[in-house]
């Protein structure tokens, strides 16, 4: 059996997809095991309970880890990147709202793609001057 890695090792405290090695288990960094439960909301005490008591031996936290009523990690999200809008669709946005051009753009935010979309579908058939 090929040594798995420390991630995988961190993510079965929490999956419970497999049984780690006492070797594997002895690999992972008490840093990063509490840093991996730290970014979810319902975990934080937990991270905080090993934080604080750092002295643990990293198997000791794993288990703690593991026999804790966690199901999953809740990780951090990071932000779509947003489809940029051309020019003219940009300036429909902006006639439609009345708005300028930086108001525009945080609407855009709020509103979604799919809002947006359906805005320039709207005016799709309208022709405007500048």
């Amino acid at each position: 059996m090929e040594k798995r890695k420390a991630y995988e090792v961190m993510k079965s405290s929490v999956l419970k997809n497999f049984a780690p090695t006492k070797e594997e288990i002895q690999s992972l960094n008490s840093f990063f095991l509490i840093r991996f439960i730290s970014n979810d909301p319902n975990s934080i005490y937990i991270a905080n309970a090993l934080n604080c008591n750092s002295s643990i031996p990293i198997e000791a936290q794993y288990n703690f880890v593991r026999n804790s009523t966690l199901n999953k990690v809740a990780f951090i999200t990071y932000p779509k990147k947003e489809k940029i809008l051309s020019d003219k669709e940009l300036q429909i946005i902006m006639r439609h709202f009345k708005t300028n051009k930086s108001v525009s753009l945080e609407y855009i935010k709020v509103l979604g793609e799919a809002k947006t979309q359906e805005i320039l579908e709207l005016y799709s058939k309208i022709k405007f001057e500048n």
